[in-house]
């Protein structure tokens, strides 16, 4: 069996594609196409659509199954505690548990549920919920590409199965409901960030289970917007600047009076980005009674 998984992102396109002996999965390709910067969008999917199409004219991919992911900015998820662990049963409760969370209406969404464990006759999930309009764009542009899509995943969930035993059923654990929060023990939650072109992918996984995904606007991007400020430069000389020039400098010593100011610039552009850390960890430590 032959599974291609497809990124579409701000800078680039990637795809992977995997082959399936037996019980054995094997990385077969990878492949990724830069995307030119500050055009319409209507010029990027263009470019976005000849690439796969290239793609599939290179081999035989009429039985292969096509995966793309709904990007995390467009998908609102909570974690929620189930008094049942039937997945039956917590599909047809999440529109009406999620109705408070969401700032739309729940028949123009799709939700979905990821247990992440089980404690006695409860189940502690991951709810998600994400407008049909987003689904509905994704689909008519894979049809551009000339294929069927086989699964539709969410970017944060895809990222996890770097982490989780994906191929696992979840872990059961002690019943421990019935104790005061006080008595209840810290979760120990480990947070890894996924910085993009344009926003950072904020995951935070307790026993390498994720338990809670979120999109934080600002990506390198913002490097190379303050590099143009500051150098007058045009966006592609600020783009191999950053690639070939720019460091962050942990030690100042021994260290050029220019490399200490390109750090510098660096650092303040990251204000943004460690303020939303700062909160959205806050935000964990109150929600999950963790240590990070």
């Amino acid at each position: 069996m032959r599974s291609i998984g497809l990124d579409i992102g701000e800078y680039s396109v990637k795809l992977v594609e995997l082959v399936q002996h037996k019980k054995t999965v094997l990385v077969n390709q990878i492949q990724e196409k830069q995307l030119s910067q500050n055009v319409s969008l209507e010029d990027k999917e263009l470019e976005i659509i000849e690439f796969i199409r290239h793609f599939i004219a290179s081999g035989d991919y009429s039985q292969a199954r096509w995966v793309v992911a709904v990007r995390q900015d467009q998908v609102t998820s909570r974690y929620k505690v189930f008094p049942f662990s039937d997945k039956t049963k917590i599909q047809k409760s999440l529109s009406f548990e999620m109705e408070e969370d969401i700032p739309f209406d729940t028949e123009a969404c799709i939700f979905d549920a990821k247990v992440i464990q089980i404690q006695g006759p409860s189940a502690n999930v991951l709810a998600t919920a994400t407008p049909k309009s987003h689904i509905e764009k994704i689909i008519s542009l894979v049809n551009n590409f000339g294929i069927e899509l086989h699964a539709l995943s969410i970017e944060g969930l895809a990222f996890a199965n770097l982490i989780e035993g994906w191929d696992t059923p979840p872990p059961e654990l002690s019943n421990i409901l019935n104790l005061n929060e006080e008595e209840k023990p810290k979760k120990n939650i480990q947070i890894i960030l996924n910085i993009g072109h344009k926003k950072t992918l904020f995951t935070a996984f307790e026993n390498k289970r994720l338990i809670f995904t979120r999109s934080l606007f600002w990506g390198s991007q913002q490097l190379i917007n303050a590099i143009i400020k500051k150098q007058e430069i045009s966006y592609i000389e600020a783009l191999r600047f950053l690639q070939t020039k720019a460091a962050f400098v942990l030690n100042k010593e021994n260290m050029s009076y220019e490399q200490v100011q390109i750090s510098e610039l660096l650092s303040r552009s990251l204000t943004d980005l460690v303020r939303d850390i700062q909160m959205t960890i806050i935000e964990l430590q109150s929600e999950f009674n963790a240590t990070i």
